[in-house]
């Protein structure tokens, strides 16, 4: 390396060793307090992932069906007769009451002959009326308004086939095919 520069002074050797030494000095605590802080910011978050998870699986937890029973131990509890005025009368009222009594292209139809929906064979006196609901509503919010509302009855339906489809103007467009029963014995 050149002891002078072009003008004839002295060249001071150790200025870029100085100024290399200065950069690693600035640039190393620097990385290690980067280092630092994210490490810090991703164990809050990881202790906040663990507290939004817990919050998930109690929601969770309070939402879950506290009994499921099989279909042979709810005959006791099947209404003896069937009314197909009265199945109207509540379908229209579920209807009515999640603001659905406007919807467009509302057609019901009843089999009142209908196989069974499950694979297992239930008692001979149980009668399966199978019913298709469909209708056009404002939204897909409003189709999951109307099964809530219809789960809510004291009536036992059975959701065998649920067919949603969008519009371009967002509309829904639902077809619901369900089942409810009935315990067809005469009780004197």
């Amino acid at each position: 390396m050149r002891k002078q520069d072009v003008f004839g002074r002295k060249l001071n050797q150790a200025r870029p060793y100085f100024f290399i030494v200065l950069i690693f000095a600035i640039v190393v605590p620097f990385h290690f307090l980067i280092k630092n802080l994210q490490g810090e910011r991703l164990a809050n978050l990881e202790t906040e992932e663990l507290a939004i998870q817990a919050q998930i699986d109690a929601i969770l937890e309070d939402d879950k069906i506290d009994t499921i029973r099989e279909i042979g131990e709810l005959l006791p509890y099947l209404p003896n007769t069937y009314t197909r005025s009265v199945v109207t009368n509540e379908l229209t009222y579920v209807r009515n009451l999640v603001g659905l009594s406007n919807a467009e292209n509302y057609q019901l139809s009843f089999d009142e002959e209908a196989d069974s929906p499950f694979e297992d064979d239930l008692a001979g006196n149980v009668q399966f009326v199978k019913m298709t609901i469909s209708m056009t509503m404002p939204d897909s919010d409003s189709v999951f308004d109307y099964l809530d509302a219809l789960m809510d009855q004291d009536r036992l339906y059975y959701i065998d086939q649920l067919t949603i489809n969008l519009t371009i103007t967002n509309e829904a467009v639902m077809s619901l095919t369900l089942y409810t029963f009935y315990n067809n014995v005469d009780i004197q």
